[in-house]
């Protein structure tokens, strides 16, 4: 309806400016006189909202065709034509006249015609830009559905096929697991099922953000957290054994809030060490994942705490590299993630942290 709808305003604005015109005896070169030429530079404006360039160049035709056709069908006089206004203006109304002669009308016609083709460029590359930016926006959207947070702006920043080659650094892996949760998951039906493992996951992604560290994942009733990407910090393995505290301060809240019967618990095990990190997967599917012996070895010590009735294990390099051996005690020293190296583990044996 756009075409249809410009073309009925130039119609408007044509029949419009010739009553006005026969109504007081001028001629067509006195339609910039009247006041309703000044709704063309308005319809051209309120035509650049709708961001169409065709639709703008065939309102600026069309007007164009209404005022040629309202001024050739009143002609050129280079006076007033009614008796009454050229007795009243005399010879000034011939002076006056010549500034609406054709060889002006003609430059203002070429002026209105630039405004128009000008609007009209203006919403091409106005369109353009905004396209390109809702590309960029929905890409950036579908990246987010897969890739952590903290990641996604820096894959739109760069070229993907770096990111699908993957880097190897220092990091720091957090693993943390529900204890019993088949015994949970036969108890509850679905839905209560569901908003169980949201409440969860809600309170890791708490802690997670509180230490900046990154959720890689979830798997079913577990988290895989990553402190350490993009870049390695001097505090990662102080700042993962923090958010450990502060997620079993967060799940002994929500025993209390919510009475469970039998109370939830979690295991957390807690390894540093050289992982790799990138995106694999293709276009329609990418996955931003951590692998390497790191990340096998936390996934062995989180399983350990089951043996050793803990709820917090940590390597010896964690323990080290956070400073923390007063408050740690060794109960192991055995090979974990079907490795032959041995890897010490720690128990926490200090005082809970507040919070």
């Amino acid at each position: 309806m756009a075409f249809v709808l410009v073309t009925c305003d130039a119609a408007i604005l044509g029949v419009s400016l010739y009553f006005a015109l026969h109504g007081i005896g001028l001629g067509g070169n006195w339609v910039a006189a009247i006041p309703t030429i000044w709704a063309v530079p308005l319809l051209l404006a309120v035509g650049a909202l709708r961001y169409r360039p065709l639709v703008q160049i065939w309102a600026t035709t069309a007007t164009m065709i209404a005022l040629v056709g309202v001024a050739s069908v009143l002609g050129f006089p280079l006076s007033p034509s009614g008796p009454e206004t050229r007795a009243t203006l005399g010879t000034l109304g011939e002076s006056v006249g010549r500034l609406f002669s054709l060889p002006s009308y003609l430059m203002r016609a070429v002026m209105l015609t630039l405004i128009g083709l000008t609007t009209a460029l203006a919403m091409a590359r106005s369109r353009r830009l905004l396209v390109r930016e809702v590309s960029e926006t929905a890409r950036r959207a579908n990246l987010a559905r897969f890739l952590p947070a903290e990641i996604a702006p820096l894959v739109g920043e760069d070229d993907l096929a770096t990111w699908r080659q993957g880097r190897r650094q220092q990091g720091t892996i957090l693993f943390i697991d529900i204890r019993g949760f088949t015994a949970y998951a036969e108890k509850l039906d679905p839905a209560r099922l569901s908003i169980l493992i949201s409440s969860f996951r809600r309170r890791v992604v708490r802690a997670t953000e509180a230490f900046g560290g990154v959720v890689d994942k979830f798997i079913g009733d577990g988290a895989l957290v990553v402190f350490g990407i993009p870049e390695p910090q001097s505090d990662d393995c102080t700042r993962a054994i923090a958010c450990a505290h502060r997620l079993l301060a967060l799940i002994d809240r929500w025993n209390i809030k919510r009475g469970f019967d039998p109370p939830v618990r979690v295991g957390i095990g807690i390894h540093s060490g050289e992982l790799y990190y990138g995106l694999v997967g293709d276009d329609h599917r990418l996955e931003f994942t951590v692998l390497g012996d790191t990340v096998n070895v936390a996934a062995k010590i989180e399983q350990a705490t089951k043996r050793f009735d803990t709820a917090l294990l940590a390597s010896e390099t964690v323990v080290l590299r956070a400073r923390q051996q007063p408050s740690w005690q060794a109960v192991c020293r055995e090979p974990l993630g079907g490795r032959g190296e041995h890897v010490a583990v720690f128990i926490y044996t200090g005082t809970k942290p507040a919070g």
